[in-house]
């Protein structure tokens, strides 16, 4: 009986306050006079039941209102989350925008300071990782592309055209360890022949071993190769070694980053002119 009543605590206390208030109403009827002392001791008695379910209550509203306040606070939270994504985005593009947009813009500067006809093309594939390292162009023999004609950006050298079909073609980049140019350092007019060692780096060889040739100094395209015209950057010498016989080991760490590369310039027309000293920077 305890645990009935204990279990139905709140449907008791109900239903008495319920008959409290129904005896309250039977005693004003028949007994007005008394109905009054009658009313006061049940509200006395009833009062504390009342204070507990209106606390109730207004726990109840409360927790309401906060969990409807904090999920309109998460709903906002989520919206500027997605703005502030949205907006990211943008200044993302708008970077890449004005990156392209200088870049294009020092491509354009080599064009009109060159001497040269040359053909301005985009990077479309570049493989760096396989036993060749070459890269694929947007443009081709439409365009007055051909076989062994220098690629360059305003960096540096970048390689020679290999194969070409109408609409592109493929350019054997100058860190390939087949490839090879014409080189000698500026300072002193030593020359050699460069050759691909690997990402960003040269060899040059055929240097005298008694050829004053420092760390620092400029190495540029000599021409004597035919295929790359005289004053083109290719690098900067790294390290020089020790002499073995005859030679000096030189390395040279090329100009262009080929890891970055993306816009260049293909050099039509055969060997022409020596590129003026803009593009030797």
């Amino acid at each position: 009986m305890l645990t009935f009543l204990s279990e139905k605590r709140a449907a008791v206390l109900a239903a008495l306050l319920l008959l409290g208030f129904l005896l309250l109403l039977s005693v004003q009827v028949r007994l007005p006079d008394a109905g009054a002392a009658v009313q006061s001791g049940l509200m006395a008695l009833f009062a504390p039941v009342a204070r507990g379910t209106a606390s109730s209550t207004d726990s109840v509203t409360g927790m309401w209102r906060r969990y409807v306040a904090l999920r309109g606070l998460e709903a906002e939270n989520a919206s500027l989350r997605a703005r502030v994504a949205e907006l990211e985005l943008e200044a993302r593009a708008l970077e890449e925008a004005a990156g392209e947009s200088d870049r294009m813009r020092e491509l354009l500067g080599l064009q009109r300071a060159l001497t040269l006809p040359t053909v301005a093309a985009r990077v479309i594939l570049v493989e760096l990782a396989g036993p060749f390292r070459v890269a694929v162009l947007d443009r081709g023999s439409r365009h007055g592309i051909q076989v062994d004609d220098a690629v360059i950006t305003p960096a540096g050298v970048v390689g020679r055209v290999t194969s070409v079909s109408p609409s592109a073609c493929k350019v054997q980049l100058l860190i390939d360890s087949s490839s090879g140019a014409a080189a000698m350092v500026a300072r002193t007019r030593v020359q050699g022949m460069v050759v691909g060692r690997g990402m960003n780096e040269l060899g040059m060889q055929y240097v005298a071993a008694l050829s004053d040739v420092e760390p620092g100094d400029s190495v540029d395209t000599s021409g004597l190769d035919g295929i790359y015209p005289k004053g083109f950057r290719i690098g900067l010498v790294a390290t020089v070694g020790d002499s073995e016989g005859l030679q000096r080991q030189v390395v040279i760490r090329t100009a262009v980053d080929f890891r970055t590369l993306e816009e260049v310039l293909v050099v039509v027309g055969g060997e022409g002119e020596p590129a003026p000293p803009v593009a030797a920077r």
